[in-house]
Formats: C-alpha cells, sequence, structure tokens
C-alpha cells in the first residue's frame, strides 16, 4: 500500500517532469536547483527527528508525548521560514540571481506547512496504517501536480515549480488533520518530554545536517563549476535518477522501520525479519535502475523536448549510484529501530569525507563528467559504513548484496549497449524503449521469481493458519 501511495506519486512527478520541460528552459529549473539547497538545507539542518522518535519510542502513542512533539514541530517551522527570509539577500548576492530575494521567502512557507502537520502521521505510521496515509501522500502529490503543470502553461518560469511544491506541502498538511482518525493536536509543553524527544534526536540531527550536505552541497559544488543550463539538465536527472531510490526509501522509513521497531520492542530475533523485509526492496530496486542505467538516454529522448536529452548519460551514472542507497536504506532503517541512529550518521559523515577529497581529483581529472563519476562513487562509503553496523549485531547482508550488485552492473551495462545498438541502426525509439524494458524485466525474472514465490508461499501459511485456528 505504501509502495502505491508513494510510487503514485513518483509517477506523477515522472509524467510531469517531461510535460513541463514543453514549457520552460533548463535554465528555469537550474535557478530551482539553488533554491532547493537553501529551503531544504534549513529544514534538515534543524530536524530533531520527531517523526522517528514517535515511531520508535513506547510512549509514541501517549497524547501529551505526541502533543509536545507537534508543539516542537510547530515552533521550528515558523522559525525555519524566519531564516529563509533573513537568508534571501545575502544568499541571492552569494549566488549572484537576484531573483531568489523574492522566490527563497515564499518556497520557505513549506516549512511553515510541514510544522503545522499532524503527529497523526506519524502515528498512523507506527501502527501501520497505510491506507489512509496513501490517500493522503496521492492527493496531495495530484495538487502539486494540477497547480505545477497548469502555472508552467499559463507562465513558464520558476514561480510553477515553487507553487507546485507548495501545493504539496500544504496539501499533505490539511490533509494530515482531516483525513486520519484521532484527537487533535494541542500546544503542549514538558519538559521531561521535551528532554527525552531531543535525546533521540541528537544523532538524527547530527546525520540529516550530514544528509544535507552528502545530499545538496553538490548543487553549490557544480553550480561553481557549470553554466546555470547544465546545471538544470542535472538537477532533471537527479530526479529521475532519485525516483526509484526514493520510492523505496519511503517505504523502508514507513513499513521497515516500524516493522523492525515492533520486533526489537517485542524482543525477537531480528534476523529472519531483517532478510525477508529488504529482499523485495532490493529487487525492485534493483530492477527499477537497471531500466534507468540501461535506458536513461533512450527515455530523455522518448519523453522530453530536445534542449533536455542532456541529462541521460548524467542519469546512468546517478541511477548506478542509487543502487546503493537502496542497499543502505534497509540497514539504516534496522539501526534506528535499535536505538542506534548514530550508524546513519557515520555513514553519511564518511561520505562527506569522500566527496571532499574525490570531488576535485574527478573535476581536475575530466572536468564535470569526472567529478560528478567521483560524486556518484562517494556514495559506497556510505553503504559500506551501514553494512559494517548491521554486520556488527549479527544481520549479514554482504552476501546477497553483491550478488545483486553485479546483477545490476551486468544488466545494466549490456542492456545499455543493446540500447546503443539500436541507435545507430536507426531504430525508433520508441521500440528502442520497449526493448530495453522487456530485456531488463527478462534479466531481473530469474533473480526475483525464487524469493518472491517463497515470500507468497509464506503469506498463503499464515493466512491459511489464521482462518483454520480455533475460536478461543
Amino acid at each position: 500500500m505504501s509502495v502505491l501511495g508513494y510510487g503514485g506519486g513518483r509517477l506523477l512527478a515522472l509524467i510531469s517532469n517531461p510535460l513541463i520541460s514543453y514549457f520552460i528552459v533548463p535554465a528555469v529549473r537550474g535557478l530551482m536547483e539553488l533554491v532547493n539547497p537553501l529551503v531544504i538545507g534549513f529544514e534538515l539542518l534543524s530536524d530533531l527527528g520527531l517523526g522517528p522518535a514517535i515511531v520508535q519510542n513506547k510512549r509514541g502513542a501517549d497524547a501529551d508525548f505526541t502533543d509536545v512533539a507537534w508543539t516542537i514541530q510547530v515552533i521550528r517551522g515558523l522559525t525555519l521560514w524566519v531564516a529563509v527570509c533573513i537568508g534571501a539577500v545575502p544568499y541571492a548576492m552569494a549566488m549572484g540571481h537576484e531573483e531568489l530575494v523574492y522566490v527563497l521567502p515564499v518556497a520557505g512557507l513549506a516549512a511553515v506547512a510541514t510544522g503545522f502537520t499532524s503527529t497523526k502521521v506519524y502515528t498512523a505510521s507506527r501502527e501501520l496504517v497505510l491506507g489512509r496515509l496513501t490517500a493522503i501522500e496521492l492527493g496531495s502529490q495530484v495538487a502539486g501536480f494540477v497547480v505545477k503543470v497548469v502555472w508552467a502553461w499559463l507562465s513558464p518560469t520558476v514561480w510553477s515549480l515553487v507553487m507546485g511544491g507548495l501545493a504539496i506541502q500544504f496539501a499533505k498538511m490539511i490533509l494530515s488533520h482531516v483525513a486520519l482518525p484521532g484527537r487533535v493536536n494541542r500546544l503542549r509543553w514538558d519538559p521531561l518530554v521535551a528532554k527525552e524527544l531531543v535525546r533521540f534526536g541528537r544523532w538524527v540531527f547530527l546525520s540529516t545536517l550530514l544528509t544535507f550536505l552528502t545530499g545538496y552541497a553538490d548543487r553549490w559544488i557544480f553550480g561553481a563549476m557549470i553554466p546555470l543550463a547544465v546545471l538544470g539538465l542535472y538537477g532533471n536527472a537527479v530526479v529521475l535518477a532519485s525516483l526509484p531510490m526514493e520510492a523505496l526509501s519511503h517505504v523502508s522509513r514507513q513499513v521497515v522501520f516500524p516493522l523492525y521497531a515492533r520486533v526489537v520492542h517485542a524482543g525477537d530475533d531480528l534476523r529472519p525479519v531483517f532478510r525477508r523485509a529488504r529482499l523485495p526492496i532490493q529487487i525492485l530496486g534493483g530492477w527499477a535502475l537497471c531500466g534507468l542505467i540501461a535506458g536513461g538516454p533512450t527515455a530523455m529522448r522518448l519523453l522530453w523536448e530536445e534542449s533536455w536529452w542532456g541529462s541521460g548519460w548524467m542519469i546512468q551514472i546517478l541511477a548506478a549510484s542509487s543502487w546503493f542507497l537502496v542497499c543502505e536504506a534497509t540497514n539504516g532503517a534496522a539501526m534506528l529501530a535499535r536505538g542506534e541512529p548514530q550508524w546513519v550518521a557515520a555513514g553519511s559523515f564518511a561520505k562527506l569525507l569522500a566527496m571532499i577529497v574525490l570531488i576535485p581529483v574527478g573535476y581536475a581529472i575530466a572536468g564535470f563528467p569526472g567529478a560528478l563519476v567521483a560524486f556518484a562513487g562517494t556514495e559506497l562509503f556510505r553503504y559500506a559504513i551501514s553494512l559494517w553496523g548491521v554486520s556488527r549485531v549479527g544481520l549479514d547482508a554482504k552476501g546477497l548484496d553483491a550478488l545483486l550488485t553485479l546483477v545490476v552492473g551486468v544488466v545494466g551495462v549490456v542492456v545499455w549497449q543493446v540500447a546503443e545498438r539500436l541507435r545507430e541502426w536507426g531504430i525508433p525509439v520508441g521500440i528502442e524503449a520497449a526493448v530495453v524494458a522487456i530485456l531488463v524485466t527478462l534479466c531481473w525474472a530469474p533473480v526475483a521469481w525464487k524469493p518472491m514465490s517463497r515470500m507468497l508461499r509464506s503469506r498463503r501459511g499464515e493466512a491459511a493458519s489464521t482462518t483454520l485456528a480455533p475460536a478461543e
């Protein structure tokens, strides 16, 4: 259900991006790539992990606990918006784009919407009540899709992207209050509860600080290397390459993390649940990312306006990097469920150090393409730390991860070469795309068949046992 909701939202993003490429030019997207790091950066730099704390804490369903968390969240959202407004002028001067002075305060209103979002979304996730969460996710994404596309059609400026993003956040805020059961949040303060939330959140704060530096600093770094139009192509590639990873990371947060936390709270063995929960995510992620590695340029030629085709090769490199993020997401969820968020922070720190060293080396060797390959390669360092963390507590993942990584690499490269030959022979791009999709699916079918069949048999057996169990 969570895959359906978030996947549906990502599908709308996949549809809207090529659609608005016929209205806006890459430079407009490039300007938005300078807006997002500041707005999202302020939000991540003040993240106290309130959502994970509600899911992980035994008091997560207590009204006093959630009200204090909501109060902190509201204060944080308002403070963030003020901080964005204050930082707009110096940031615009530093970036050399005066339009940012007017765009940033409006874009920063997303923090206000996030602040007033009900904590019922976290309690629903804690209880694995996914139906309404899915409806909220889809409803808010539809609202953003309509606003962004219509605005771009009427006025092809950066405001279409800003307003589309705000529509998503405000729709989500409203729906969180009216579409989920439970009491309405109230402003409340309890120093003991606040201290407990901050104690858990200090590691989450460090982790999100490092996540910002590793996930968004690339816009600043590459923005200093390349023109605004190329930065727009890069931003477009990031969105496309991260779609599978974001959808599956969302499942890790909304389903796998609460599942792990429930097992840990019950005192049960996490190892069998760890293996069963992560394998379907890895198979889906590997299949989708193979498609992007093999068919990134094909997808751009099929769906996007010609001025955007330069994103194709960037998508391939970033999709390869995203595979390690898919593997890391479930590892990180296991460590969070065990109350050890420091491992997530350590992984991000390792990637940051690798970025500092490798990106300048890559740029010196091969310019922007070399820097992009170096940036993609830094994801290996974060994954290695997460693998170390789970192995340390008896959650073995390295054997299967190595096998699936080999499949991703071989299938992606081989099918990409097939697509290149089809292009040289003048085969229509629609047929080229169909061949890529079919070949990738056929290659992954044998990998997925056995574990997925075992999982389905297990679920049928559990359902039969429940049905045949005698009534008490």
